[in-house]
């Protein structure tokens, strides 16, 4: 018997480890660095401009690394709304109580 197997199309892409959204933000972060690295580099010179980038990178890598064990990257793009949202939401009563207070009266 053949089965037909077909993989998840909602699976993240995951490069060196980063994953989904976190590759945006890591990206973004590496393009910030490579720019301040020109900079640095025309000023200080090619050495010092070098040093900084490699420096930026790999703390830019390790932060996106540890943020997103702490944050998934289908919650990333969720987190401006939940901002927005009530801090605190008070549960005064269930939803099985309430109809069951409605069968009472019926």
């Amino acid at each position: 018997m053949r089965v037909k197997y077909y993989k998840s199309l909602d699976r993240e892409l995951m490069l060196f480890g980063i994953r989904g959204r976190w590759l945006l933000v890591c990206g973004i972060g590496i393009g910030t660095v490579l720019f301040l690295s020109f900079i640095i580099g025309m000023i200080y010179g090619s050495g010092v401009g070098m040093g900084f980038f490699i420096c930026g990178f790999a703390l830019d890598f390790l932060a996106c690394m540890v943020l997103q064990a702490k944050i998934p990257s289908r919650r990333l793009q969720k987190l401006p709304y939940i901002k927005m949202l009530p801090c605190k939401i008070v549960r005064r009563e269930s939803l099985y109580r309430i109809l069951r207070q409605n069968e009472l009266k019926w």
